[in-house]
């Protein structure tokens, strides 16, 4: 099961809609708590409105409820998680449940998603929108801050654009969290040669020369950064060394923003890891949907909004 955590898009080509479709498509559960309400059109968010809190509250009431018969008010009242730390649950089924957070409307929703996380102890994948790919600001500074203080240190990937790289100022400054894994999605051939935060960091390894030629002009790139440690490879999909995976996907050119592929990039990732595929098949998949996914969807449909590819087959 992958529990969403975001906001109702009205368009419907992002959010919780484009969450909830992508995980199902991938043969996971979706369970959905809004966060909020985002208004917006294919050009921009017009207004974003958190949920009420007692609602959020009553929403992760009722995961727990339905799915492991606790009561998340008594929790909350009784500090339960203090006082009894060997209650945390744990899934025995085959596959493994999931927290995919989006976009925090309402900085006491940070603590309740640390506490819906510190009960069920399952992995989180971070897809937050602070700033958009046409550098539009979506998230306030002090929510923005909350997570990088409270959810980023216990988050197993977290998938910033490279403008959200820069607003915490770089790889090594959200490194020091203590985050397990940084995807950085939307590189372009020139940002490793003039993207202070992604060239500086590269440069600092002794390998810059080799994948070098693995670089073009005519390619997006995804950067992961790992506490983990991958064989050295190379192929057309993917340079990995140390703790360092490159991806390499061709460029689509297009004139305009395909909406929602953020929101379901980091679903479908969070659908393969709670089928349990290891990180870097998840991401690989999740990519290879995209690159479909928006194919279909502009040159089929002639839409801004990211739609299902129906004949494309999930592996």
């Amino acid at each position: 099961m992958v529990i969403v955590i975001s906001t109702l898009d009205n368009s419907g080509g992002a959010g919780m809609l484009a969450d909830a479709r992508e995980i199902y498509n991938h043969r996971s559960h979706p369970f959905v708590i809004q966060s909020g309400i985002a208004v917006q059109n294919n050009d921009s968010v017009l207004k974003i409105k958190a949920t009420d809190i007692l609602t959020f509250e009553s929403m992760i009431d009722s995961l727990l409820l339905s799915k492991f018969n606790l009561n998340f008010k008594e929790i909350l009242k009784q500090e339960i998680l203090k006082q009894s730390p060997q209650n945390s649950l744990k899934n025995n089924n085959k596959s493994k449940d999931i927290i995919k957070i989006g976009l925090i409307c309402d900085i006491r929703q940070v603590q309740y998603i640390l506490t819906l996380s510190n009960i069920l102890k399952c992995d989180i994948v971070l897809d937050i929108p602070i700033i958009s790919t046409t550098g539009y600001s979506i998230t306030s500074p002090k929510i923005a801050k909350s997570i990088f203080t409270n959810l980023l240190p216990i988050t197993t990937l977290f998938t910033p654009n490279k403008h959200e790289l820069d607003y915490f100022d770089g790889m090594d400054n959200i490194l020091s969290t203590g985050l397990k894994n940084i995807l950085v999605k939307g590189i372009e051939f020139n940002d490793f040669y003039q993207n202070h935060h992604i060239c500086n960091f590269i440069k600092k390894f002794n390998f810059f020369d080799t994948f070098s030629s693995f670089l073009d002009n005519n390619s997006i790139y995804d950067i992961l950064v790992s506490k983990s440690y991958f064989r050295t490879t190379q192929n057309n999909d993917y340079f990995s060394h140390q703790n360092i995976v490159i991806f390499k996907s061709n460029k689509i050119n297009i004139q305009t923003n395909v909406r929602g592929t953020g929101c379901a990039f980091s679903s479908i990732i969070s659908a393969n890891l709670s089928n349990n595929l290891n990180l870097i098949d998840s991401i690989m998949i999740a990519k290879k949907r995209i690159y479909q996914g928006i194919l279909n969807s502009y040159y089929e449909f002639g839409s801004n909004n990211f739609l299902s590819n129906t004949s494309y087959q999930i592996h």
